[in-house]
């Protein structure tokens, strides 16, 4: 398996910084957990995940990108933010989208600065 993303603490939120590669189903749902863990760990309910730019024959799969918005919905719900800084915001967009509809508070953008406020707001 891949290394899981890098973790960068943060006065008010944890930054994830995911490494370049091809990530498939089994990584991203690891990665979910060690969000989990961490969240419990340090008390911290606003995330910042750095996506890396893809080679489009890097790109997770539809299906994928599916099941683990559901499941990031099914892990924090309303009670943690999440902003995903993407170079494919726009294609990630899929992802905000199944995840706001299941209850979840994400955001995914291509500005760091715009993201991070958002983070902040409800503080």
């Amino acid at each position: 398996m891949s290394q899981l993303p890098q973790l960068i603490e943060h006065s008010h939120y944890l930054e994830f910084v995911v490494p370049d590669g091809k990530h498939d189903e089994a990584y991203w749902s690891q990665f979910l957990k060690s969000m989990v863990a961490t969240v419990e760990q340090t008390g911290k309910t606003r995330i910042l995940v750095q996506r890396p730019a893809q080679d489009p024959s890097e790109r997770v799969e539809g299906m994928v990108i599916y099941r683990m918005a559901l499941r990031t919905a099914e892990a924090f719900g309303v009670s943690v933010r999440i902003a995903i800084q993407s170079p494919v915001a726009h294609e990630d967009s899929f992802f905000e989208t199944v995840a706001t509809n299941r209850g979840a508070m994400i955001k995914v953008d291509k500005n760091r600065a715009a993201l991070v406020a958002w983070l902040s707001e409800g503080d």
